[in-house]
């Protein structure tokens, strides 16, 4: 097959994540300056400076995930070369025929999981873009014998809708 699949990302999704994020960081960010001045068990100073350093991680998730919304290439593409997964932050691009031995379901309580076998999961570790990316992508290999472990849930099909898109395109 030559025409590329293109399943893109819930935008739904990650704009609901982006308000929730912002409006913890106005929460915590009020509630932290305004009960300042009555505990007595850390200076009010710092406890302000806490005040100011939570919000800060919460606006910085909430950019992500903003960006990743406006992102118009996230999503998963399915080509000729492999599979480009752009579907989340811990995504590791693209992911060539010949490097897949296998694609399986993972059942989980939520929605599931979409493993690629690889054949060599060094490889894929070396192409983490940091070192939290990479501890997480040890703790699927842990898990489920492969770094790639892709969450459905943020993308706009099901978990059976992907495998059999990508089944189909490649004639599996």
């Amino acid at each position: 097959m030559s025409a590329e699949i293109v399943i893109p990302i819930k935008k739904s999704k990650l704009r609901i994540q982006a308000i929730i994020y912002s409006v913890l960081a106005i929460v915590v960010f009020l509630i932290t300056f305004g009960y300042a001045e009555k505990q007595d068990f850390i200076t009010p100073i710092v406890f302000q400076g806490i005040g100011v350093i939570i919000p800060l991680f919460f606006v910085i998730a909430a950019g992500a995930k903003a960006k990743k919304m406006n992102d118009g290439s996230a999503g998963l593409i399915i080509n000729r070369t492999g599979i480009n997964d752009s579907s989340s932050h811990i995504g590791l691009g693209q992911i060539k025929w010949s490097d897949i031995v296998e694609i399986k379901e993972e059942e989980s309580v939520r929605t599931g999981l979409l493993l690629i076998v690889v054949k060599k999961n060094e490889k894929f570790l070396r192409q983490a873009k940091n070192s939290a990316i990479s501890r997480l992508l040890r703790q699927n290999i842990r898990m489920y014998d492969t770094p790639v472990a892709i969450d459905p849930s943020y993308l706009d099909g099901s978990l059976k809708k992907i495998i059999q898109e990508i089944n189909d395109y490649k004639g599996w």
